[in-house]
């Protein structure tokens, strides 16, 4: 099976203090309103400890057949302003992906920005091409719901969408 590495960047600004991009984040009851998988998938558990050292676990399947888990551990937590960790994606119980991710949080004139940096390795046997068009595709769909669940708790729609890019390395 071949291994891709690739990484990516997506920068979003929303209309809201980086104190609630980060409240987000780290409120396990926040993050299950936003932090989710894709149609036709249904969570069976979840847990968020958001500190130097914590880990954070989700599992789901989809139809009660394929099962999925997301694993993270936390190593650098800066209230409001970045969150460093790694997390590994399991489908069927085989490893995926393996990751390293920064999320950082800068006030603007405008609220705050977000900044999403992803590394990974995916083992799927997938190009990098196919593979970070998917999680491209999937983080946004993350930071969508992160979207609609701020304008729905009135903390703040995005106020726009800045660039992405990334970078393949087969």
């Amino acid at each position: 099976m071949s291994i891709c590495y690739y990484d990516f960047e997506i920068t979003r600004e929303f209309a809201c203090s980086p104190a609630v991009l980060f409240d987000a984040w780290a409120d396990a009851d926040a993050k299950a309103k936003w932090f989710v998988g894709p149609n036709g998938w249904v969570e069976t558990s979840r847990s968020v400890d958001l500190r130097e050292g914590g880990i954070e676990t989700m599992t789901g399947n989809f139809d009660g057949k394929m099962t999925t888990e997301y694993t993270a551990h936390f190593y650098d937590v800066q209230p409001n302003e970045r969150i460093g960790y790694s997390f590994e994606v399991r489908l069927g119980g085989a490893i995926y992906s393996i990751s390293t991710a920064v999320v950082e949080f800068v006030a603007t004139p405008r609220g705050a920005e977000m900044k999403f940096h992803e590394q990974l390795a995916v083992f799927s046997g997938e190009t990098a091409e196919q593979s970070r068009a998917n999680r491209i595709i999937g983080t946004n769909s993350h930071f969508d719901r992160l979207a609609d669940y701020l304008a729905g708790e009135g903390l703040g729609p995005a106020v726009c969408m800045a660039g992405e890019h990334d970078s393949p390395r087969d």
